[in-house]
């Protein structure tokens, strides 16, 4: 034993005095997960993905991926609570209840107070084809491929009863009776077979069941709009540009009885008597029900683009278009002649009308109520207003969370979002002040927040009142600000063809810039660590070309005269602003569309480029998905793939090898994440998120690197006789359980990972922690 002991001492003694790292490895390469999520959120295999022709991969992805494969999965982040909703997708009436379906989950408002939400609740994973039906005081709603049956008969506490796992993504939902009728909805490229129609009985809300469903053969793949009349379900199929209609008679096998072309891609259909209006690409076209059986094109109405929805209430036809609303008069043989406009701020997929009221969902806007009691005077009684749109900057600070606005097409998207997150199930969106118009970057640091304006400047906040920002002062010059990163007092801000300006931020509402980064090509990020800056620059080299990008160190110990240590070119990518952060002695770059990049700095003078991971996660058949931010929180990364709207989790453990773990479908674009304590944030086009992160370590892991291992004895001996780092929290180091962290701990790690000594904390042996 005592041999045993003394030599792993003289091992410890070496690779403390070689400088060596433990884990440590040569080898660059990527690694992918087994199951990866395709465009609709739907798990495929990268071996699917890449025999699709559909699919364009790059070699280098194919090589990667045919190299470096791994199936593993862990949850490591679950979901706690979300914010600042965005994206109001449908609309049901109930006496004085407003029901609104949110892309981010379901909220109750009383109809005479739009401000403040009865109840509320989340529901992951919401796409922008997602409807709810009502029906007394059950509330039908879709998510993707589940229907969550709620009973909201009492609006402040709705009660959910049963979800159904209908097995395919949809779009209409109907009720009649004790029958719920779903269409399917596809996307491009979405080939996969699944009925277009399922119907099933809902006589019991706790346990619905499956009827029938109706799989065609026959070419047509969606079922995405409907309307019923009888026995009789009339529908688009939008993808094959079909109108066709399926008997519902015998709900256990319905039947295909007429199918007739829309010439046009059609987006909604309505039955109004005995006549269709199918509305599509390039205007409204009228059918006449003959029979079931028959379907007989009367006439077309021409009109571009106009492509949203149709309901038809009381003799009239109400059309749904971008700018506005467009009503017509029904004639007995079911013509259309242009009789008004109604005012909205904007369309979506749905609408109600009744004899005085337009309810209008208005997706990022929020949504309104158009009076149109005279219908020649319509005017908006009412309306709700999102917080904001596109939401890009995240950053947490204490129990606030506040967020920048991205640029956006709506009217309220200069502003800085404050977001009270004390309790991490339920953050409230308190207030919001002017900002930029293009906030692209937001950092909360103590009392003071920065927020980079893009062309707009930089703007400086106080936040003693943390539910009401202040504006210190709005930096103009240099005009434009990409990032911010801080060093004490000081700030190193990012500003494109205006270089790296470092200002002295002591008094935030007067900066003064005191040196510069002389000779950069364009800065676009940076991180500081002690007396080390990254910047991360391109060089611009002509129109529509990918850009030479560099890494460039820079030794910041005297403020007022930087010098640099060393530049790397990296490759070349797309010019987008990106996020870099410094993790041990490796630089991780969320590169856009070339993935994660992983440098290592160990040596600033000489740092080298030694892994790219590239997601597997596509949204387009052109182009790879684009990563631009990340977050970690040892021993993982946490990178958002944009515009795949998901956010993928690796281990970097070893950084030469980022291992995927987890992946996490978002209902838009995911942009920033930021990590504090054990809690993951995320600003996501549609809302802020908050993600609760299993970060438990094992007793003995004194490195912090979630694996006990003989790193751990390195570290420990490491502290206790060249002063390193002492374990954090210091416990942890304490394997022996004599209440002090010292040499023997190292030795029992190096007894328990080479010879089968006690586990860490259990010197007895009995199999329960002692400590």
């Amino acid at each position: 034993m005592k041999s045993t002991i003394i030599l792993g001492l003289a091992a410890l003694c070496l690779l403390v005095t070689s400088g060596l790292k433990a884990g440590q490895s040569e080898d660059p390469a990527r690694r992918f997960s087994d199951l990866v999520y395709d465009e609709y959120l739907n798990y495929r295999s990268p071996s699917e993905l890449f025999e699709d022709s559909n699919w364009l991969f790059s070699q280098a992805a194919r090589d990667a991926y045919q190299n470096n494969s791994s199936d593993r999965s862990e949850d490591i982040l679950s979901f706690s609570g979300s914010s600042a909703w965005i994206g109001t997708l449908d609309l049901e009436i109930s006496d004085s209840i407003i029901v609104e379906l949110n892309i981010n989950g379901i909220r109750l408002f009383e109809s005479d107070d739009l401000e403040s939400p009865l109840s509320r609740i989340p529901l992951l994973f919401g796409i922008d084809y997602d409807q709810a039906f009502l029906q007394d005081s059950i509330l039908y709603v879709g998510r993707r491929n589940k229907l969550h049956i709620f009973d909201i008969s009492d609006p402040i506490k709705p009660a959910e009863l049963s979800v159904i796992d209908v097995g395919y993504n949809f779009m209409e939902i109907h009720v009649e009776g004790n029958r719920l009728y779903l269409g399917a909805i596809r996307y491009h490229r979405d080939w996969n077979s699944h009925p277009i129609l399922s119907i099933y009985n809902i006589a019991n809300s706790y346990s619905p069941f499956l009827l029938g469903e109706y799989d065609t053969l026959s070419g047509i793949t969606d079922f995405r709009r409907f309307d019923i009349k009888g026995n009789t379900a009339y529908g688009i199929s939008h993808e094959n540009n079909r109108l066709i209609a399926i008997s519902i008679e015998d709900p256990e096998n319905p039947e295909l009885i007429a199918c007739v072309p829309t010439i046009q891609q059609a987006w909604d259909i309505e039955i109004y008597d005995n006549f269709i209006y199918v509305m599509g690409d390039y205007g409204i076209w009228l059918y006449r029900i003959e029979d079931p059986n028959e379907i007989v094109l009367v006439t077309t109405y021409y009109m571009l683009y106009e492509n949203w929805s149709i309901k038809a209430h009381n003799g009239r036809l109400f059309h749904n278009r971008t700018e506005n609303m467009k009503v017509y008069t029904i004639s007995d043989s079911g013509y259309l002649e242009f009789e008004a406009y109604c005012p909205h701020r904007t369309s979506w997929f749905n609408f109600i009308v009744n004899d005085s009221l337009i309810y209008s969902p208005e997706y990022g806007h929020g949504f309104s109520i158009t009076d149109i009691t005279d219908i020649n005077n319509a005017y908006i009684s009412q309306k709700y207003t999102s917080p904001a749109w596109n939401l890009y900057g995240v950053d947490p600070e204490d129990n606030w969370v506040y967020c920048s606005n991205g640029i956006s097409p709506a009217d309220f998207c200069d502003q800085l979002l404050a977001i009270d997150a004390t309790d991490k199930s339920n953050p409230i969106y308190e207030n919001s002040v002017p900002s930029s118009t293009n906030s692209v970057r937001v950092l909360a640091e103590q009392e003071r927040i920065f927020v980079a304006g893009s062309g707009q400047g930089l703007f400086i906040y106080d936040r003693t009142t943390p539910d009401s920002p202040e504006l210190l002062t709005n930096l103009t010059d240099p005009p434009f600000v990409e990032h911010v990163s801080l060093k004490d007092d000081y700030g190193f801000v990012s500003s494109g063809y205006f270089g790296l300006n470092i200002y002295d931020f002591s008094n935030p509402g007067n900066p003064v810039q005191v040196s510069q980064i002389p000779n950069t090509y364009l800065p676009m990020v940076s991180y500081v660590d002690g007396d080390i800056l990254y910047l991360l620059e391109s060089q611009y080299i002509g129109p529509g070309l990918d850009f030479p990008h560099y890494l460039r160190i820079v030794d910041i110990s005297d403020i007022y005269q930087p010098l640099e240590l060393s530049l790397l070119e990296i490759g070349y990518f797309l010019p987008i602003t990106y996020e870099i952060q410094k993790h041990n002695d490796y630089i991780y770059w969320a590169a856009g569309d070339s993935g994660l990049v992983v440098i290592d700095v160990q040596d600033p003078a000489s740092p080298e480029h030694v892994a790219s991971h590239i997601p597997l996660n596509y949204t387009n058949q052109n182009h790879n998905p684009i990563c631009c931010y990340l977050a970690i929180k040892n021993p993982y990364l946490f990178l958002s793939v944009t515009s795949a709207y998901y956010l993928e989790v690796l281990d970097i453990s070893n950084p030469a090898n980022p291992e995927l773990v987890q992946s996490i479908p978002f209902p838009h674009f995911v942009n920033d994440v930021e990590i504090q304590d054990d809690y993951l944030y995320a600003a996501c086009a549609v809302g802020m998120y908050i993600y609760e992160g299993d970060f438990s370590r094992e007793c003995g892991d004194a490195n912090a690197d979630y694996n006990v291992n003989i790193s751990d004895a390195v570290s420990i001996v490491n502290y206790v006789f060249v002063g390193g780092n002492p374990p954090d929290p210091y416990d942890i180091g304490d394997v022996n359980c004599d209440s002090s962290v010292n040499v023997s701990d190292a030795v029992s790690i190096i007894n328990f990972v080479f010879i089968g000594g006690y586990s860490p904390c259990d010197p007895d042996n009995d199999g329960v922690p002692d400590c």
